[in-house]
């Protein structure tokens, strides 16, 4: 076509046809190069239109796809939203679990120590009794009395001072434990909305 009637695109060759005179279309007929452009701009503008059509379809495929997959997006992320919690729910659990167990061993730990310790220094008390017995009979001369009956008082007391203060650290800690359960319950019971796991956990 000639620049002074440019074709752009389809729609245009459609519109300048339309407005032509019979003159004016047979003489592009005549024209072969006038009807090969003319050919060529309705070929092009038929491809754009087809793409057209084809992204508008494609992206409407698309929407639909998203639409409906919406509602299985929102169920999944209620299913972990879901799971998170329970997830942190069983960690509180655990760890209170955790914490009472090692409570526990500890304080087992420190009465086995205890026991020990009076029993040692109840068989020290019982040797050394023994011991001045012997004296008193006479088996045993005054060095080898001193020398055995001392070492085993000192044993003996040594014992009861570490038994004494074993019996004090344990006791201590009980009542500490017994203020910090106490304690935490009556902060639990004041501040309650603002989540009672958590604060009994972190109050333990």
């Amino acid at each position: 076509m000639s620049s002074d009637n440019p074709i752009s695109d389809y729609s245009s060759v459609i519109g300048f046809l339309t407005h032509l005179t019979t003159d004016e279309l047979k003489s592009i007929l005549n024209d072969d190069a006038k009807l090969d452009e003319l050919l060529k701009e309705i070929k092009q503008g038929n491809e754009r239109e087809t793409e057209k059509e084809m992204l508008l379809a494609s992206n409407r495929s698309l929407a639909e796809y998203n639409l409906s997959m919406e509602q299985d997006l929102m169920s999944h992320k209620t299913e972990v939203k879901n799971c998170t919690e329970r997830g942190e729910e069983w960690y509180h659990r655990v760890y209170k679990k955790y914490e009472t167990l090692i409570t526990f061993l500890g304080h087992n730990k420190l009465d086995t120590k205890l026991d020990v310790l009076r029993l040692a220094t109840a068989e020290i008390e019982e040797q050394s009794e023994k011991i001045a017995e012997t004296f008193i009979s006479g088996d045993s001369d005054v060095e080898e009395f001193l020398e055995s009956f001392v070492s085993k008082r000192k044993s003996m007391h040594l014992n009861k001072v570490k038994s004494e203060k074993l019996s004090e650290m344990i006791q201590h800690r009980i009542c500490l434990e017994s203020k910090t359960v106490n304690g935490g319950w009556n902060h639990v019971n004041q501040i309650n909305s603002i989540g009672t796991n958590g604060l009994i956990l972190n109050n333990m």
